[in-house]
């Protein structure tokens, strides 16, 4: 669940049906529903300086959304494991740092993943680190 303060929408995922519902608190209403195609969403994050919606996946994607405007729409999709299957590595955790413009993404596995936004016309972005840990039975 996530809420979009500056707008009254609360944002909720359905991993079953493959969306992400959003409601306005305000009216009471149902605004539509983001479908997702093939991917389970799970974990939600709003930038409300960027007005972008972040939705993370059990397959390993991170998908973000304009919010913008009443009903979002897609800007872009980054892949964040090598070989996405279903429940092996997706996002458990995920902020946001306003003041350093990241995204800091745990993994299952415990990596760290850091998202730079850049400019939020561009819509660009790239992983400026990802921190791989090693248990002790791997050594």
């Amino acid at each position: 669940m996530a809420l979009n303060s500056s707008t009254g929408v609360l944002y909720v995922t359905d991993s079953e049906s493959k969306t992400v519902h959003a409601f306005s608190l305000d009216k009471s209403v149902s605004l539509g529903v983001i479908k997702c195609s093939n991917a389970r969403v799970g974990k939600l994050l709003i930038n409300l300086k960027d007005q972008r919606l972040y939705c993370s996946t059990k397959e390993g994607l991170l998908l973000f959304f304009d919010i913008s405007k009443l009903l979002p729409r897609p800007c872009h999709i980054m892949k964040l494991v090598k070989t996405p299957e279903l429940e092996r590595n997706y996002v458990k955790q995920m902020e946001f740092d306003a003041e350093k413009n990241f995204i800091v993404v745990r993994m299952k596995n415990s990596d760290v993943i850091l998202i730079q936004l850049i400019d939020s016309r561009l819509n660009k972005l790239h992983i400026t680190e990802s921190l791989k840990f090693k248990s002790f039975a791997d050594t």
